[in-house]
């Protein structure tokens, strides 16, 4: 089943992501075959004149023109995609002196495998479920610094070289989205940030396609970042408690789910 998932996602990257011409190609058939749906089913005296020589012609250039008009869209997407990896590629460098630097701020680099070791060991060690809660009081515990310093990080590494909004002038949303843009870049996953203001919850997933979420170790490493996630929102909600959610302060983890190359956390504000 692990090998039909990487075989999948390799298919989808290189034959949909990375392809405008066949995304285009795609849409297009789809709206043909709606058109062909509607010529047999519901308009049939428009079909008539479908068949018609100019008509043909009129359709052709058409159905060329949309094609065209897709493949504009979908390739300005990938090139503004591009842009957006070059900016967070281009914020790492290497000093020759053994520090790894993202922007301003130093980093550590581990193979995954590694660093699920490093977990599992622990359990073994400890216990599987006193590994974990100590993991998620950790990652509590270790986001502390960054939290605090994660508006002047984005505005110093972020917003300074690629323009827009500064981290006090974004709305609560926004500055949700500039920290998953931030965190996506530091290797640990895509970071993908939800908030529904009607239920008062935040949803976070982190996707990574090489496992680092998945199995015993990654279950261990989704706990340490829950509770990473659950500090930096608190000060991001802390922050805005005259704004957009009002008088909220707590932020209290609901759920925590790993599997299928990501790792999935629910956060209630009260």
């Amino acid at each position: 089943m692990s090998n039909i998932h990487t075989l999948a996602n390799k298919l989808y990257e290189r034959f949909w992501d990375d392809q405008p011409l066949v995304k285009a190609a795609f849409y297009l058939g789809l709206a043909v075959a709606g058109l062909k749906t509607l010529d047999k089913y519901s308009i049939p005296e428009v079909a008539s004149r479908i068949h018609e020589a100019d008509a043909q012609v009129i359709l052709l250039s058409l159905l060329i023109s949309m094609y065209f008009l897709l493949a504009s869209v979908f390739y300005y997407e990938k090139l503004q995609s591009e842009r957006k990896l070059r900016r967070q590629e281009e914020s790492f460098r290497y000093d020759k002196r053994g520090t790894l630097f993202n922007g301003s701020e130093p980093n550590i680099a581990f193979r995954v495998a590694t660093f699920k070791g490093i977990l599992i060991g622990l359990a073994e060690t400890f216990g599987g479920t006193n590994t974990k809660s100590a993991l998620l009081e950790a990652g509590q515990q270790a986001a502390t610094d960054f939290a605090a310093k994660l508006p002047n990080i984005y505005d110093t590494d972020i917003q300074r070289l690629s323009g827009g909004k500064k981290w006090y002038e974004s709305s609560f949303e926004e500055q949700l989205q500039c920290w998953a843009d931030y965190d996506s870049a530091t290797g640990w996953g895509i970071m993908i940030n939800r908030w529904d203001k009607k239920n008062k919850t935040v949803g976070i997933t982190i996707l990574h396609q090489h496992k680092l979420v998945d199995d015993e170790g990654g279950a261990l490493f989704a706990h340490f970042l829950a509770g990473y996630c659950r500090t930096v929102l608190a000060s991001i909600v802390k922050l805005h408690r005259e704004g957009i959610i009002g008088d909220l302060e707590e932020v209290q983890i609901e759920n925590i789910e790993t599997g299928g190359r990501r790792a999935k956390f629910l956060y209630k504000l009260r």
